[in-house]
């Protein structure tokens, strides 16, 4: 006879408070009958000022607020005018282990740093799993909310989202978090050398500023995705990231490492410093199978770590913008060369008229190599732009002369007067503005 599966003391005592609680009088406060773990959840769906509120409704709900395992304190105003509330708060619940807290403020002073660093402190000493610190906005010069130097020390701790706040090296060493999965930072002020952790498995870094003269490198041996989207400052570095599964690198045109006309490797280069170091970017993504590299055409970077170019031994799928055709297809030609197993590549060069091409050809950041890639495992290639003007052919035409059939090219165009790929209708449905197909000649 198959085993029968053992039920924990914990589960056992929810199925006898549950039926319990179904065996209850007609007459009865049902609600108020609920065991404490169901009304917890109740309560952990409600800003935490409207639970502890609840006290008042019965003597049933005059302590549970204490024992709540979510936290969710936000609401309009400064972190001063929250203050009061929480401080009582922390001081008076039960100390029990929090499953996650999160705080929400919408301005700032520079006073409200200690209050800040003293509730998260707090919360890590509660167990908390689930952290999320948000700051909006400041007080006239400030925007982001400078943290102390401390370290995160947590078992438990799982996931950190941290938003509109000023962090440095030895906050962002998450070797004692030894239980950390998810890291999310946004808008932030990045003050570091290094991000460090050996346990992480998802990162976002979404429109921070690098501000240490030195790059910063992000250390991850167990990252699986990786999202670094539209930062300030000087590109991260990233090293080895051998069980990568899925990265977006979006590069903006604020990033300080754009493009350099003259390529001059020269030391005292603010923008070329860093040109004799090797790979920043493609080095750590190398492991990954589904990949999207896009980037202002004048970003510098991309093009020329081409020159150390690994080879992409998993990717399978692919996603590049310009950057990749300008000012010829060298860079587009080069990465093909280095992706034996791609299936799937998608290339979105929404050109406009205005635009001029650079003048630099990309042969001169990037050593191709005078042969044809590998297109057996290529299944398809989608070509998204606005016309099927010259420079779109060209593109077109370049992949065919490197080994691409002209029948696992489509086209897939794009309305002009739409800004983006789809509209959303009134039932939530994305409905296609794009006119989707595949290309049978080249003087189209």
């Amino acid at each position: 006879m198959p085993k029968r599966k053992r039920t924990s003391s914990v589960a056992r005592k929810r199925n006898a408070a549950l039926r319990k609680w179904t065996s209850a009088a007609p007459d009865r406060d049902l609600i108020s009958s609920l065991p404490d773990f169901l009304l917890h959840n109740i309560l952990g769906l409600l800003q935490t000022r409207e639970a502890v509120q609840t006290c008042v409704l019965a003597r049933r709900w005059r302590h549970l607020w204490k024992s709540m395992p979510v936290l969710r304190v936000s609401g309009d105003g400064s972190i001063q005018s929250h203050r009061k509330f929480v401080d009582h708060l922390l001081l008076l619940r039960d100390r029990s282990n929090l499953e996650a807290c999160m705080f929400q403020f919408d301005q700032h002073d520079w006073s409200d740093r200690d209050y800040v660093n003293l509730w998260m402190r707090h919360a890590l000493l509660c167990h908390v799993q689930v952290l999320s610190v948000t700051v909006l906005g400041g007080g006239g010069m400030i925007k982001e909310l400078r943290l102390d130097h401390w370290q995160l020390v947590s078992q438990y701790l799982t996931t950190l989202k941290l938003s509109g706040l000023c962090l440095h090296n030895k906050f962002l060493d998450f070797s004692s978090c030894e239980a950390l999965k998810d890291l999310e930072m946004d808008e932030c002020r990045i003050y570091a050398d290094k991000i460090s952790s050996p346990t992480l498995r998802h990162l976002i870094i979404w429109d921070c500023m690098f501000v240490s003269d030195r790059r910063a490198h992000i250390s991850a041996p167990s990252l699986i995705s990786l999202q670094v989207n539209y930062n300030w400052g000087k590109t991260a570095l990233l090293e080895e990231m051998p069980v990568l599964v899925r990265a977006t690198v979006r590069l903006n045109r604020a990033c300080l490492d754009n493009y350099c006309p003259k390529d001059c490797n020269d030391a005292s280069c603010w923008r070329c410093c860093d040109s004799n170091a090797g790979s920043v970017l493609l080095n750590g993504l190398s492991a990954a199978s589904n990949l999207e590299l896009t980037a202002a055409p004048e970003v510098f970077i991309l093009r020329r770590e081409l020159r150390w170019c690994p080879t992409f031994s998993k990717l399978k799928t692919l996603l590049l913008n310009k950057w990749c055709v300008y000012p010829d297809h060298g860079a587009l030609i080069c990465i093909l060369q280095h992706t034996p197993l791609l299936k799937m590549l998608t290339l979105r060069v929404y050109y406009q008229q205005w635009e001029t091409e650079s003048t630099v050809p990309s042969k001169d950041i990037c050593n191709l190599v005078d042969q044809s890639f590998r297109s057996q495992n290529l299944e398809s290639v989608k070509v998204e732009c606005y016309d099927l003007d010259e420079r779109v052919q060209k593109i077109l035409k370049s992949l065919v002369a490197y080994g691409v059939p002209l029948g696992k090219i489509c086209i897939q165009q794009e309305n002009k007067s739409s800004k983006s790929p789809g509209l959303i209708t009134e039932q939530g449905k994305r409905r296609s503005t794009r006119a989707r197909k595949p290309v049978d000649r080249l003087d189209l």
